[in-house]
């Protein structure tokens, strides 16, 4: 049964990718919002538009609306009322595509309340039961567009109904990986909140934040070092021991030159470096 709900899900969508690449740019998507949630004065919004309006579009065509729903026309609903008129004719309404893409509307929601329902009202039907667990599992993919809204008990009725399947548990994993991406948000927030979100050492350095070496330092942090352990555990060290330093740097022209010249201008260069070969069109 695994492989074949596989198959019933790619069916469904027409994609024999999906959900994978979907999954990986939500996860990218919820990344970039909240850097710019974070630091909206450094961070490029229109790249934040660009990666909405590509998971929008990759939605769209799947047949989601704004909000990450099934409407009645899409083509995963439509694809499940072709599997329907196959094998049970008799739950198609009479209007073509009307409701929930021609499915009986009274019947999706008794299923959607009690999935175990599926056994008495299509006698067991093998077929039928992966469909509507392909179907909830698809839910569940629109839901993780807001994580707001991450309805994980969609995957409890796509699981009850095809147990053990690999999709499934891959499915609680980007949850679960939301959910540490949400507690780093916690912990990154503090971190500004205390420590007022300043690159100090750079800061003193260059005698201004506004800097470009300070921003291509910021642009840096923000987005590579912030989504690493490694990288966090350097920024909370860095932020105990760098405002006593800055202090320090601030206090001779001397120690700033040689900061700068000696110690940062290289770090500025490898770094500029880096961001200009991952980001080429920023």
């Amino acid at each position: 049964m695994p492989n074949e709900f596989n198959r019933t899900v790619c069916s469904l969508v027409n994609s024999p990718e999906f959900p994978y690449f979907l999954f990986f740019r939500m996860e990218e998507l919820y990344r970039k919002r909240i850097s710019y949630k974070r630091f909206p004065d450094d961070y490029n919004k229109e790249k934040l538009e660009e990666k909405e309006n590509e998971v929008k579009q990759l939605l769209a065509d799947l047949g989601y609306n704004d909000q990450g729903q099934l409407f009645g026309g899409s083509k995963i609903l439509k694809n499940m009322a072709l599997i329907f008129s196959k094998e049970c004719p008799e739950f198609i309404s009479d209007t073509p595509w009307g409701g929930w893409g021609g499915l009986d509307e009274g019947l999706f929601f008794s299923i959607e309340k009690n999935p175990l329902a599926i056994d008495d009202i299509f006698h067991g039907n093998e077929k039928i039961k992966e469909v509507f667990a392909a179907y909830f599992y698809l839910c569940y993919v629109g839901s993780v567009y807001d994580p707001s809204t991450l309805d994980t008990s969609l995957l409890d009725k796509a699981e009850l109904l095809c147990l053990n399947e690999e999709w499934i548990s891959k499915a609680r994993k980007y949850s679960e990986d939301i959910r540490l991406i949400d507690l780093e948000l916690e912990n990154e927030t503090e971190v500004k909140e205390t420590q007022s979100n300043k690159c100090f050492i750079a800061t003193a350095s260059y005698g201004t934040e506004l800097a470009s070496e300070v921003i291509f330092l910021k642009r840096f942090r923000d987005e590579f070092l912030c989504h690493y352990n490694t990288g966090r555990f350097f920024i909370k060290y860095y932020y105990r021991i760098s405002p006593y330093i800055a202090r320090i740097i601030s206090k001779s022209e001397i120690v700033k030159m040689f900061i700068r010249n000696i110690v940062l201008n290289p770090i500025v260069f490898i770094v500029r470096y880096f961001l200009e070969k991952n980001n080429p069109r920023r």
